[in-house]
């Protein structure tokens, strides 16, 4: 009897020890995130911020169901849970400049990974038929991807594509002409974005369609800071307004990004939305962020919202823009 009873309360001190070293590296982990500049893994510990967020709330519900006397690791638990709701919540508060009722054109801009191993080419057209954009880009397509986007030539007749290789191309279509349209290299030759100008009512407006290079090792992630730090430098010399909308291949909360939108003088459109991820690589658990739409502070975004699922690893985005005019 006492023997049964000590390994009861035994095993309730282990659990309380395992839950504990839980919610330690939970926010260990969640703290190194801030620390991004000073190390490649400390900036991939930026990503997850959702992720730890619903571990932190779930270890918090463990703690209170079986070791709620445990005050240290309930301490613990409402730290990690405070410093992620910290970089979540504010992507869910009104954004004044959205709610402004200003005179300007609608423009809806749609972005699409459509990933190079997927073959369900109609449920993107159907999904483009549906949405009407102006504006879409599109990434990773190849040649087979490039003969079935011909169809939206009705939709939007003037576009631009690379077929640089079978994984990494990418096209431009727009309801609106394009002009002065080119491929640009942004701190990595052979990775080019396309650079163009549009004409939206009476105001010129400079997008950027672009695929950053993916963080697949150190030497892909310092090129893709590259990248995105020249691509910065370029939108802080433009004075139009201005749209980047593509993969990244980052999130808001990574230190690069917040340099990248700092310098080019943007702000992302999903500001008063939510964290809306878009990459998901089949389980939940990966959800992530990297696709985006920017746009600079004169532009008046109306709606983003993620779009359904297409047969990729990333969900679609759209967006409702509103271009002020002179």
């Amino acid at each position: 009897m006492i023997d049964s009873k000590f390994r009861q309360i035994n095993r309730k001190k282990w659990l309380e020890i395992g839950l504990l070293l839980a919610i330690i590296a939970c926010t260990l982990i969640s703290l190194a995130g801030y620390f991004g500049r000073w190390h490649i893994l400390l900036e991939i510990a930026s990503h997850f911020r959702l992720q730890y967020f619903v571990a932190s709330i779930l270890l918090m519900i463990l703690f209170l169901l079986l070791a709620r006397h445990s005050k240290i690791g309930l301490a613990i638990c409402a730290f990690c849970l405070a410093i992620n709701l910290a970089e979540i919540l504010p992507w869910y508060l009104p954004v004044p400049n959205n709610h402004l009722e200003i005179s300007g054109k609608p423009l809806r801009v749609l972005v699409s990974n459509v990933y190079y191993k997927n073959q369900d080419y109609p449920r993107l057209i159907s999904l483009l038929r549906q949405e009407q954009p102006d504006l879409a880009i599109f990434l990773e397509i190849n040649d087979k991807w490039s003969v079935s986007l011909d169809q939206l030539k009705y939709l939007m007749p003037y576009s631009l594509s690379l077929l640089k290789s079978q994984k990494f191309g990418l096209a431009l279509y727009s309801k609106l002409p394009l002009e002065n349209a080119v491929y640009q290299d942004f701190g990595l030759k052979g990775r080019p974005s396309i650079v163009a100008n549009v004409t939206v009512g009476s105001e010129k407006v400079t997008i950027i369609g672009t695929h950053i290079l993916a963080p697949m090792n150190f030497a892909y992630i310092q090129q893709r800071n590259k990248q995105l730090a020249a691509m910065s430098r370029y939108l802080g010399e433009i004075t139009t307004p201005k749209i980047v909308f593509g993969d990244l291949n980052i999130t808001m909360w990574s230190h690069y990004y917040k340099e990248f939108v700092k310098t080019a003088g943007m702000r992302n459109a999903r500001a008063g939305f939510g964290v809306q991820p878009t990459w998901y690589k089949k389980l939940p658990i990966f959800y992530i962020p990297i696709d985006h739409c920017l746009v600079s502070p004169d532009i008046q975004v109306r709606n983003s919202r993620v779009g359904e699922k297409v047969g990729s690893d990333h969900l679609p985005i759209i967006v409702d823009l509103a271009i002020p005019q002179s």
